[in-house]
């Protein structure tokens, strides 16, 4: 059986929306591409990734509409979601190594990792993924702290062949308009002179993201570890692009 392929959405600084793009990715991977995956939570001690899903299962508790939407979701996928599994930074590959030996493993394990490079635990997870994507914003201090993070996994991990990271890729996310500013396209002239390549697909910045579950009668959700992104709102949001991208990156 094929050893699932280790994928983080990782940078060094909150507000990029490395969580949100790890539950959204997971979810339309899962639910609507059909890709077995599990996601392991190492953000301690904020794990909010697995604060989202206790959030989601909350929600299908309290109303009996989302219920029902959730019982014809899983229905295709064998009446489950994918796992998440709380853990620490130096805990994290052990468990994943214990999800890799199943008899079924999981075609990807997603790794929602702490914002920092300053542990040699995260360090020591970073360089054992396949992929990691790093969420570069065009706040001008995000977008300094992601190119600095992305310098060091490259230059201390990639460069010296001390890690297994297949693809290292720097992808846009809540960018205010689709079309690329003079401040992106020189951060780009400079993130290429580093060697570090950017994702063609731009995420737009939509409250969309942020969209967690609400209505009951047209109920639509976007941000979810428990259901895919809402059909409606996946148009315009990059998701489906930035998937395909991601699928040709890994060769899915």
């Amino acid at each position: 059986m094929a050893k699932p392929l280790y994928v983080a959405v990782s940078t060094q600084k909150g507000g990029a929306g490395k969580t949100t793009l790890t539950a959204v990715l997971a979810s339309y991977l899962y639910f609507i591409r059909g890709i077995d995956l599990i996601a392991i939570d190492c953000d301690y001690p904020q794990n909010n990734l697995a604060d989202l899903r206790d959030r989601d299962f909350i929600l299908a508790e309290k109303s009996r509409k989302v219920n029902e939407i959730v019982f014809r979701t899983w229905k295709a996928r064998n009446g489950c979601a994918y796992d998440i599994v709380r853990s620490t930074p130096e805990d994290a590959l052990a468990v994943a190594e214990s999800y890799a030996a199943m008899e079924n493993p999981p075609r990807i394990i997603f790794f929602d990792l702490p914002g920092t490079v300053n542990n040699n635990y995260v360090i020591n997870t970073i360089s054992q993924m396949d992929y990691v994507f790093c969420p570069i914003t065009t706040d001008p201090m995000v977008m300094e702290t992601s190119v600095a993070f992305a310098n060091i996994v490259h230059n201390t991990l990639i460069t010296t062949a001390k890690s297994k990271i297949k693809g290292f890729y720097m992808l846009w996310n809540k960018v205010p308009t689709r079309e690329r500013s003079d401040l992106q396209c020189l951060c780009e002239q400079f993130i290429g002179t580093l060697g570090i390549p950017v994702m063609e697909t731009v995420l737009p910045d939509s409250t969309k993201f942020r969209k967690e579950g609400q209505g009951e009668k047209r109920f639509s959700v976007f941000r979810s570890t428990i259901l895919p992104p809402d059909k409606a709102s996946l148009k315009g949001s990059g998701i489906e692009e930035v998937v395909n991208e991601i699928m040709g990156i890994m060769g899915i």
